[in-house]
């Protein structure tokens, strides 16, 4: 049943229904007139969409083909959400937010171009087609004008594009290849972050683009801009290799109200959104946990967040999210608690691993560990993606270790709620490049505008924790106390988690208050008794 017009093009409109018999389920139906110019019709247009699977595409439920009015419905999954052009005109877009859209787009057009026989090229990006979905990521819609290159043909049949950042060839009567679904991805992102189209005649792209983004990105899209084709990046791969090993500081540029920062801003590049405090305790929230230094302990107050929360009814899950060897099944006693079948990280990226397995739960966290037994290299963009969808309600926690410099930990902090840098107290280690290095990249992050807290973990105090908290780099906002010996060894040895000992619910809630200040809304937030500073000896 038809509720709504979700959106109008030219020779299409695009309809929000409801299924009759599925209630709670939603389609999108565009209803199109075939372009007077176009003799292919919107079978090809059906028919190319039902054979592509890629999460950031919609799913193709059926197509009906023109009527006696000469209108052709094609239905698909209805995508809830914004487009690129909407969050743009309401000043709702980072720079941050820019290269992580731009990053998942490289991965779309890997796959489309990498598909055979013949490689799909889209043609037709611009902000209106980008939607941007629940889970904040993009869904790329209306395939009107894509077509399946034919690397025998000389010229295209039909020249179509959107003015404005259709690439040149587009017009030229010359076809269209891989490349010129680059330059509209160049264009597109120029667009954003200076709220004008690119003119291929005048090349002054870095001109406009200074001070509106950081140097290196300017760069990359002068060169994905190029007139001619043989001077832009050859392939999707390569330019998002060249958008992954960015610097960090121009990865996470500034924000317009970093005070660092004077110059202009575009219109895209507002400040980064905090969290949203929600309406209950089922929610969706995405934390990156990582250490400072190897052995600070991130998996540890990881665990210790994911217990706090559950204890106070809030669902969370605790996601083993590095290179390294994985420790997190074994630091849990795996042996004897997992399910016959657990549900490991791997098998959340694709979710036909799921059957016949369950999922590992302790309360309200959801235990969500690495196969145990060696490395895993780090997911890609699609199966991050897929993972989130499959974490959605729910706080999630990413326990990086200490890879901070891996390329999709950065697309992972571009998305992130809250940031936390982990550190312990050991002065050999606080001295090492290692420390130094991740210090000054959080802190660089923070200075941008992008959610960063600090915490201690094992804090102790003692005669010189005044002078080791003048020392350090940054303002500790948590300290997670160290427990009691006695206590752990007794947890460990009996196969629990000493976090969950009823005499440190509450100092471990109050260490991480100002952690939760930054996750949860103020009527779920309890403050407890000042037990804390009786736990550190300090008194009441």
């Amino acid at each position: 049943m038809i509720r709504s017009i979700a959106g109008r093009g030219g020779m299409s409109t695009v309809y929000a229904a409801e299924d009759v018999k599925l209630p709670g389920k939603w389609w999108a139906v565009k209803a199109s007139r075939r372009h007077a110019e176009d003799p292919r019709g919107f079978a090809e247009e059906a028919s190319m969409l039902a054979r592509l699977d890629h999460p950031f595409l919609p799913k193709v439920a059926d197509f009906y083909p023109p009527g006696a009015d000469g209108y052709s419905l094609l239905v698909t999954d209805f995508v809830r959400g914004e487009n690129l052009q909407s969050l743009y005109e309401g000043g709702r877009l980072t720079s941050g937010k820019i290269t992580k859209y731009c990053l998942q787009l490289c991965d779309l057009f890997a796959y489309l171009h990498g598909l055979k026989p013949q490689p799909v090229i889209y043609r037709d990006l611009k902000p209106a087609n980008v939607m941007i979905d629940d889970q904040d990521n993009v869904r790329l819609i209306d395939f009107g004008i894509a077509r399946r290159r034919n690397s025998g043909n000389r010229a295209d049949t039909v020249m179509l594009g959107t003015v404005g950042f259709a690439a040149p060839e587009q017009y030229g009567g010359v076809q269209t290849d891989e490349r010129t679904d680059l330059y509209t991805l160049g264009a597109m992102v120029f667009y954003l972050f200076t709220g004008s189209y690119y003119l291929p005649e005048r090349g002054d792209a870095e001109k406009k683009l200074d001070g509106l983004c950081s140097e290196e990105m300017a760069r990359i899209l002068y060169k994905l801009m190029q007139k001619d084709p043989a001077l832009r990046y050859s392939d999707a791969a390569s330019l998002k290799a060249d958008l992954e090993t960015m610097p960090f500081r121009e990865i996470f540029p500034p924000s317009p109200d970093s005070s660092s920062n004077n110059q202009p801003q575009s219109k895209s590049a507002g400040t980064r959104n905090q969290p949203h405090p929600a309406k209950s305790s089922t929610f969706s929230r995405t934390v990156v946990i990582g250490a400072l230094y190897s052995g600070a302990g991130a998996t540890f107050a990881g665990v210790t967040l994911c217990r706090v929360l559950a204890r106070m009814g809030i669902s969370n899950a605790l996601i083993e999210f590095s290179t390294r060897e994985p420790e997190l099944y074994a630091q849990l006693y795996g042996d004897r608690y997992a399910p016959a079948q657990p549900i490991f990280l791997q098998d959340l990226f694709d979710s036909c691993g799921w059957a016949g397995k369950k999922s590992w739960t302790h309360g309200f966290t959801a235990w969500v560990p690495q196969i145990p037994g060696g490395d895993h290299p780090m997911a890609t963009s699609e199966e991050r993606y897929r993972l989130q969808r499959s974490l959605k309600d729910r706080i999630a926690v990413y326990d990086i270790s200490a890879d901070w410099a891996t390329p999709g930990v950065a697309e992972l902090c571009h998305q992130a709620d809250l940031i936390i840098g982990v550190t312990g107290m050991s002065p050999a280690k606080l001295n090492g490049a290692f420390f130094r290095k991740s210090s000054e990249l959080l802190l660089g992050m923070q200075k941008s505008g992008y959610p960063v807290v600090f915490c201690a973990n094992r804090f102790v105090d003692f005669t010189g924790s005044g002078e080791w908290r003048r020392s350090m780099p940054f303002r500790a906002d948590a300290c997670i106390p160290e427990l009691a010996t006695e206590y752990v060894a007794t947890a460990e040895w009996k196969g629990e988690l000493a976090q969950d000992r009823s005499e440190y619910r509450e100092p471990l809630q109050e260490a991480l208050e100002p952690v939760l200040s930054r996750l949860l809304p103020d009527e779920l937030l309890f403050r407890p008794k000042k037990s804390l500073r009786r736990l550190l000896g300090l008194g009441s």
